[in-house]
């Protein structure tokens, strides 16, 4: 399956009374609001991580993510670039922010200085320009094992000096993680270190999927729902709402939001076309969506999935949702030979 296109008590007094200072509050508090945005992104069983702020944006601050394909694939509707977006914008509407990303297919370190830099140099000329940039790569890199991470150490360094030398910003991200394959591990330790080393923010993307995947994978499996990948690499929705609540909390904000995206597509080599009523760009929580699909004459429609997981979830041309977090669904269409 194409990624790019496969688009739940606490009573709040009894909690809060419970507190005996002030300082207890706050922490009660704190934790409250941690878990109920986590349980709006649908995790079976919470991660015991919470990423620390370590960047708060500025007024007018334009963040440019940059990364592989996982970045590409986070750019559409219910991604985890426009889902950092919307968070800043409903939690600071009047600081006129905005959150962008940049990503390809295969792209590794080394890509990001030669042939992304001199995007960044058009996309400094044009209006509303970067102003910081998050450096998020490294699972490319990963095909050389451990005889990649000096190299790619080198890398984030020589990106550094890049940006910093054009007057931007930087904050470095670790790489999230392969199902199953410790070799991100290296990497995530080489970011760590570069940013320690030059005293520059650091969202550690990969202990949030590392902790998430311990707490959820169990007997050999994830519940539905829970794994963040569909193919062990690229983000289901829930990876991409994992990864935007990430970066979220680094921004200083809450993983929460006043309205839902969602994606329709197309997967499985045919063709069609999907309408979706109604169709806006953000949904209040409760709203019920209907989707239906028309195919070409020679295809036919084996079904739909949600969040790009591959279990087919209704076989009808036809099928209705209520919209109570982010969703990507998609139809899958089949080519008749």
């Amino acid at each position: 399956m194409n990624c790019y296109h496969d688009h739940n008590r606490y009573s709040n007094q009894t909690f809060l009374r419970s507190a005996t200072s002030r300082k207890e509050l706050r922490m009660k508090t704190h934790l409250l609001l941690s878990l109920i945005a986590m349980l709006a992104l649908g995790q079976a069983t919470l991660s015991a991580f919470e990423q620390p702020a370590v960047y708060q944006l500025k007024s007018k601050d334009h963040l440019l993510i940059m990364g592989d394909s996982t970045t590409a694939r986070g750019i559409p509707v219910a991604g985890f670039v426009p889902l950092i977006d919307q968070a800043q914008r409903e939690q600071l509407p009047d600081l006129g922010a905005k959150v962008t990303g940049l990503g390809y297919d295969m792209s590794t370190s080394r890509d990001l200085i030669v042939h992304y830099m001199p995007m960044v140099d058009r996309l400094l000329q044009a209006p509303n320009p970067p102003t910081v940039v998050a450096i998020f790569i490294g699972l490319n890199n990963s095909g050389q094992k451990e005889a990649g991470v000096a190299p790619y150490t080198e890398d984030l360094r020589t990106l550094h000096k890049l940006l910093t030398d054009r007057k931007l910003g930087v904050i470095y991200c670790t790489p999230s993680a392969f199902m199953g394959d410790n070799r991100m591990k290296s990497y995530a330790e080489a970011a760590r270190k570069v940013a320690t080393e030059l005293k520059c923010p650091l969202i550690d993307v990969q202990t949030a999927w590392v902790e998430h995947v311990q707490a959820n994978f169990k007997d050999g499996k994830f519940p539905t729902g829970t794994n963040p990948t569909c193919d062990g690499c690229h983000f289901s929705q829930m990876g991409q709402n994992l990864t935007a609540a990430t970066i979220i909390q680094g921004l200083g904000l809450k993983p929460v939001w006043q309205k839902y995206q969602l994606r329709a597509g197309i997967g499985g080599g045919g063709r069609g076309k999907i309408a979706v009523t109604p169709d806006l760009p953000f949904y209040p929580p409760g709203t019920v969506v209907t989707m239906k699909v028309t195919t070409e004459a020679s295809d036919t429609l084996q079904g739909w999935t949600l969040d790009t997981h591959p279990d087919i979830v209704a076989t009808d041309a036809e099928y209705t949702m209520t919209m109570s977090k982010h969703h990507a669904i998609t139809a899958i269409i089949r080519r008749k030979n």
